[in-house]
């Protein structure tokens, strides 16, 4: 596989995971529902598996 497609894919995947936890604190912050809070967590943890299984 091309390094430098996998690398490209890695931070991307490391973006999006940045993104949800960030919107995961905004959204306890703002006092949303429980399971909108949720959803931020579980996509934050799976894209950091995905992350994971690359390395």
């Amino acid at each position: 596989m091309n390094k430098v497609a996998l690398e490209n894919v890695k931070t991307d995947l490391l973006i999006k995971k940045n993104r949800y936890k960030d919107a995961e604190l905004e959204a306890i912050k703002e006092g949303r529902i429980q399971s909108q809070i949720e959803m931020y967590h579980d996509m934050s943890e799976l894209y950091d598996k995905l992350l994971t299984q690359l390395n």
